[in-house]
């Protein structure tokens, strides 16, 4: 197994948050996790904006990875149900506005 990257010195390489795309990537993760566990959000937050090397993100993508996963294969199995429901158990659709309908009033030669 190679060894982490490190900078120059042997020192772990930092994060450059001023990549947009990095800071952007960073965020959504957070974001993800923080929606698999929102019960913990302070925690996730403090955690993933915290992150100060490679391997610090390395680790977090790491750990929280099996747990945005299952909660959105529990989530996608919520929604599947609720489709497989029958109409009868739902209720009853109503719809905001009345159907629009079209009528000619004059034809065109």
């Amino acid at each position: 197994m190679a060894a982490p990257p490190t900078a120059q010195g042997g020192s772990p390489s930092p994060l450059n948050l001023s990549d947009p795309w990095l800071a952007s990537a960073l965020a959504v993760a957070v974001k993800a996790h923080m929606e698999a566990a929102p019960a913990d959000a302070a925690n996730i937050k403090a955690r993933g904006f915290g992150l100060k090397t490679v391997e610090d993100l390395a680790q977090y993508h790491k750990d929280i990875t099996p747990i945005v996963q299952k909660a959105r294969s529990l989530a996608r199995q919520v929604k599947v149900a609720a489709r497989k429901q029958p109409v009868s158990q739902i209720g009853v659709v109503e719809t905001a506005q009345p159907a629009a309908t079209a009528q000619v009033i004059e034809k065109l030669t």
